[in-house]
């Protein structure tokens, strides 16, 4: 039986990511956003956000498969939409609600480059 490993997921920090530009997105009510994220070569992405000066992990993808913890209130609701392995980290969120009104950063490691969103709830 094959075995590797992988070293656990290490966030930096949004100072990490300072500088880069920030988007608007709006979505409805019980609607999605699409928060697009590209980066070749990329072995470790990460979609967060933070709230109630918390982060929470909204999705990940570690050397061609999903890694690490999903924040309980992202399982089922959020995924990658095309291709992770060709560099595509595009996210889909769906069944928005006031919550989800927060800043969403896509990370990707080996590179580092951020991505950051704002979504706006209709």
């Amino acid at each position: 039986m094959f075995s590797f490993f992988l070293p656990p997921l290490v966030f930096p920090t949004a100072s990490a990511c300072n500088g880069v530009r920030e988007q608007n997105v709006t979505g409805q009510v019980g609607g999605q956003v699409i928060l697009p994220c590209y980066q070749n070569g990329a072995k470790r992405v990460y979609w967060q956000t933070e709230a109630d000066s918390e982060v929470e992990v909204v999705n990940t993808f570690c050397a061609g498969a999903p890694c690490g913890k999903i924040s309980a209130r992202y399982v089922n609701r959020s995924h990658f939409l095309d291709e992770p392995l060709k560099g595509n980290f595009t996210l889909r969120l769906w069944a928005l609600g006031p919550r989800d009104e927060l800043t969403y950063q896509c990370v990707t490691q080996d590179p580092l480059l951020c991505h950051r969103f704002q979504i706006n709830i209709e």
